[in-house]
C-alpha cells in the first residue's frame, strides 16, 4: 500500500484529506478507513482498469450472465 498522490476532496466521514491507494481506483482514508473511488483517474487509467478481462475472467466470471444475481445481491433488482 502506498500513499496516493491524487487530489481527493475531504473524507465525508471524518473530513481528512489523507488517503492511501487500497486497490487500483480505490482509496482508503488514513484516519477512519472509509473507502472511496479514486475519481481522479485519467480516461486511459479507467480503460486499463475496466478492460474486457475485468468483466470476463479477472473480477467476474461473466458479468453479463451474472447481472441478475449481482442486482439481487446488491438490492438493486
Amino acid at each position: 500500500m502506498h500513499s496516493s498522490n491524487s487530489v481527493v476532496s475531504a473524507c465525508i466521514v471524518c473530513n481528512s484529506n489523507e488517503f492511501t491507494t487500497l486497490y487500483d481506483g480505490i482509496l482508503e482514508c488514513n484516519v477512519c478507513d472509509h473507502v472511496v473511488a479514486d475519481l481522479n483517474l485519467s480516461s486511459e487509467q479507467l480503460f486499463e482498469l475496466y478492460k474486457k478481462n475485468y468483466f470476463f475472467g479477472e473480477e467476474y466470471s461473466n458479468y453479463v450472465n451474472d447481472e441478475q444475481v449481482l442486482k439481487k445481491t446488491s438490492g438493486s433488482g
